[in-house]
């Protein structure tokens, strides 16, 4: 497992009222969840692939911190390991925005012209990658799935969920416990 990654995905004009998008996406460190968000996005998307556009972009931005703060907290700069480590993947299940960073599309909107600049300038630093939607974590954060797709993605995320009834099912209310997952490292011996 890479020691940081990002999910994102996005469900185009989801909200009825006002047809915004969902934006989600999950940080991962060592394969454990330590950031993720749901939130309709602030603008109305006019594609799938714009919506996909800036929840790709708010994963990225999180990413970029969350790197900065460890670095910061672990001394990376001063430590010549750091220069070693893989680069860190960003994952999305849409196949139209991956072209669009490779191959240098433009917007007729300036917003979104800035957006794709904005990651095909990050491709010098991190790895985009297509991820199955049916493996992609935040798949769970931006619309309801059926219980089997969810337990499996609970699962890759290393989530617990359980149910716990009161008053014979007339409330019902879910706990998800984040479950560590221990990570060994090589005492090199």
């Amino acid at each position: 497992t890479a020691w940081l990654q990002g999910f994102s995905d996005s469900d185009y004009a989801s909200m009825k009222m006002d047809r915004r998008s969902i934006t989600g996406y999950v940080i991962t460190y060592n394969g454990n969840p330590i950031s993720w968000c749901s939130s309709k996005q602030k603008t109305i998307t006019l594609s799938s692939s714009e919506a996909e556009l800036q929840a790709m972009t708010q994963c990225l931005k999180e990413v970029k911190h969350l790197e900065e703060l460890h670095d910061f907290l672990t001394d990376a700069k001063d430590n010549p390991e750091s220069s070693k480590r893989e680069k860190i993947s960003i994952f999305t299940d849409n196949n139209q925005v991956l072209t669009g960073i490779r191959d240098g599309v433009t917007s007729k909107t300036k917003h979104y012209d800035i957006k794709w600049k904005y990651l095909q300038e990050q491709c010098k630093q991190f790895v985009m990658k297509r991820i199955p939607t049916d493996d992609n974590i935040a798949d769970l954060l931006t619309k309801p799935l059926g219980g089997v797709r969810t337990r499996k993605l609970q699962s890759l995320m290393h989530m617990t969920c359980w149910m716990i009834q009161e008053n014979k099912n007339i409330h019902s209310h879910y706990i998800f416990l984040l479950s560590h997952k221990v990570t060994e490292e090589k005492d090199g011996n």
